[in-house]
């Protein structure tokens, strides 16, 4: 057991290994992106946890929606480090083949939902996002904070 311990070490993925997520990612659904839409990938290991996060949006982030997913080595003891990256991997793959056949009408639950997927126990939520209003609306409190207050005080 120390010796998975140690190969599942605290890191995030490499630039490399991101890329070779997106690549495919994108690759693999490339007919049902819209035209101004992209697949971005963040990852990492965290106390024996892993985490990947796919993240569907368009240019100007109007659409964003990130699909958060998560396993862990005391709940799936026989995984090793790679084969959990490749389990939420297939995980997501899966979630985004169904998304896409039923015209983005499914989704996950904003809250931390357990999935069995080949007799591993995983997690997953997700919620679809408008960050350029999200930043919109946070621009006008900004200013209207600063003229309520232009001292800074």
């Amino acid at each position: 057991m120390k010796e998975k311990k140690i190969e599942w070490k605290n890191r995030f993925f490499t630039p490399d290994e991101v890329a070779q997520m997106e690549a495919v990612f994108n690759e693999r659904f490339f007919d049902n992106l819209k035209k101004d839409e992209n697949i971005s990938f963040e990852g990492y290991y965290e106390d024996e946890i892993c985490y990947i996060t796919l993240a569907l949006k368009n240019q100007d982030e109007s659409f964003y929606y990130p699909v958060e997913t998560s396993i862990s080595l005391k709940e799936n003891h026989e995984l090793d480090a790679e084969g959990a990256r490749i389990a939420l991997l297939d995980f997501i793959g899966s979630y985004f083949e169904d998304y896409f056949e039923e015209n983005r009408e499914t989704s996950i639950p904003i809250d931390w939902t357990l999935y069995k997927a080949d007799d591993l126990t995983l997690y997953a939520r997700g919620q679809v996002l408008n960050k350029k209003l999200e930043n919109m609306a946070d621009d006008i409190l900004k200013s209207a904070d600063k003229a309520k207050n232009p001292g800074g005080f």
